[in-house]
């Protein structure tokens, strides 16, 4: 996401690094991976939150 975030500064700084469809296509991919490790680490997450709730 950060990437995204600088390669947006950079195009309203100084010119596009990517067209629009690179940049539609950029975003795509770290959506995706973003909800694919979000999706993977959601029942660990939950697992180490009930642990942490029932040692209290």
């Amino acid at each position: 996401m950060a990437f995204l975030a600088v390669l947006q500064g950079y195009t309203l700084a100084r010119e596009p690094l990517l067209s629009i469809t690179q940049a539609v296509l950029v975003a795509a991919v770290v959506g995706g991976v973003t909800a694919a490790v979000a999706y993977g680490l959601e029942y660990r997450i939950a697992a180490w939150t009930a642990q942490r709730t029932d040692e209290r």
